[in-house]
């Protein structure tokens, strides 16, 4: 028996329409009035607001903090003192004259200050050491802030994307939903005319309901995804937005060249580096303590002595003096070269940690290139089946709806159908983030955003 198509197409208008109407308090405000959000503004916002980024931040300012040439000992201190001390006493006093003083009573004033400038011009090149040391540790500093800048950016990226797939999966979900809609029109119209029975039009009642549950499910997901987001973002805004609608992978990557890019941009060989060379400067720092110290000083003196009985009822006096200080650590019961060893062995264990962060490197790229060339080709055969998804389901919708196929066929086709997008869709997303990972490890990630 014949079948008007328009007729099936109209009835599945407005059987949809009803279906959106009934589903609307659950859909409306996943759809409507979203902001738009890109993925440099999503990193834009992660980089200000991201709690493990902040924490680093300022982990790493202290160590910017820390390296000045005051801090290394480069510069003069100067420093102030004061002493004043006021008394009331009984005094007796004979004088080699014959004179003597009996008295009680008597207010004594004693006030003393100054300044004094001390300048170590020469303690072993410890003060260079010592910047030398400071260097490294800023560097490591920033280089830690980078990793933290990288390791939450490709964490933001995937969850993005990861919205991006989810979202994708509502409109699958949805096109199942029309389908399903189609179906049960078509076996509602077989059923009134009694070319089938009542079991397939409720089995297409089922078959929508199920789709509709999955929907409601999905869109609980991309919320859930959006929360995760939120949080990795620091955004404290729980308005809802919308994404980019497809995942974009980059032109496929060529492994030659990668590990010569991480050696001067992965961070983490990076950070080893900076620490061996904070090792060197602990060598020259225990190196350092062989030699003299010499310290020049310069003293402003300036004391007030008053009494209302004695000898001397005044006392005032007040100059400038210069001296120089040399010290030398004789005999120290081999201290100095035990610091020495240890700190020889400990650089040595810092170029050892060094050359292990490459080969570990190394490593993580070559496994990980290999994950991303599998999700590469998975890729691109998926893209295929579901071209054959595609065909096998508008034949089965025609077919069923000429009654070649059963209603069970027809749903195996559909399933398949949504299976197929389905995993495109984690192919894709699996594919994108075996790329970030490679962009991670050479120190690209942040090329993503722009």
């Amino acid at each position: 028996m014949n079948f008007n198509l328009n007729l099936v197409k109209k009835h599945f208008r407005i059987i949809s329409i009803a279906l959106a109407l009934g589903c609307q308090f659950i859909f409306a405000s996943f759809a409507f009035g979203q902001n738009q959000k890109t993925l440099p503004e999503v990193l834009q916002t992660g980089l200000k607001n991201n709690f493990d980024i902040q924490i680093v931040r300022n982990v790493s300012q202290i160590s910017a903090n820390n390296n000045t040439l005051g801090n290394a000992g480069f510069f003069p201190t100067l420093e102030a003192d004061g002493v004043g001390t006021e008394s009331d006493q009984s005094i007796h006093q004979k004088y080699s004259t014959g004179g003597e003083v009996q008295k009680s009573g008597v207010n004594s004033l004693n006030i003393s200050a100054g300044i004094q400038l001390d300048w170590t011009v020469f303690n072993g090149f410890l003060m260079f050491a010592n910047k030398h040391n400071l260097n490294a540790l800023d560097a490591l500093g920033m280089l830690n802030f980078k990793y933290q800048v990288e390791t939450s950016s490709a964490a933001i990226i995937s969850a993005y994307y990861n919205i991006v797939r989810q979202a994708e999966q509502v409109k699958v979900y949805k096109e199942s939903i029309k389908i399903s809609t189609i179906k049960l029109d078509i076996a509602k119209t077989k059923f009134d005319i009694g070319s089938s029975s009542k079991l397939d039009y409720l089995q297409a009642k089922v078959d929508l309901n199920a789709d509709s549950a999955n929907l409601i499910n999905q869109i609980a997901s991309v919320k859930k995804a959006k929360k995760t987001l939120n949080y990795l973002m620091g955004e404290k805004d729980t308005s809802d937005y919308n994404v980019a609608d497809t995942i974009i992978l980059a032109p496929f990557i060529p492994l030659n060249g990668l590990q010569s890019i991480a050696l001067q941009q992965n961070e983490t060989i990076l950070a080893a580096d900076a620490r061996r060379k904070a090792a060197l400067a602990q060598i020259d720092i225990a190196k350092s303590f062989q030699y003299p110290t010499v310290t020049l000083s310069s003293r402003y003196n300036f004391s007030d002595n008053q009494t209302q009985a004695g000898f001397l009822l005044l006392n005032e006096a007040n100059g400038l003096n210069y001296f120089a200080t040399a010290r030398w650590n004789l005999i120290e019961g081999g201290t100095i070269k035990l610091g020495i060893k240890n700190a020889e062995v400990t650089e040595n264990i810092a170029d050892i940690i060094f050359q292990d962060t490459i080969a570990s490197v190394d490593k993580q790229i070559a496994t990980n290139y290999e994950d991303y060339v599998a999700n590469i080709n998975l890729v691109n055969l998926v893209k295929d089946n579901m071209k054959f998804a595609v065909e096998n389901l508008d034949i089965s919708t025609e077919s069923y709806r000429v009654g070649k196929i059963s209603l069970v066929d027809f749903r195996t086709a559909q399933l398949g159908y949504v299976n197929a997008v389905t995993s495109l869709e984690n192919a894709v997303y699996s594919a994108k983030n075996s790329e970030v990972a490679l962009m991670r490890l050479t120190g690209q990630v942040s090329k993503e955003a722009q």
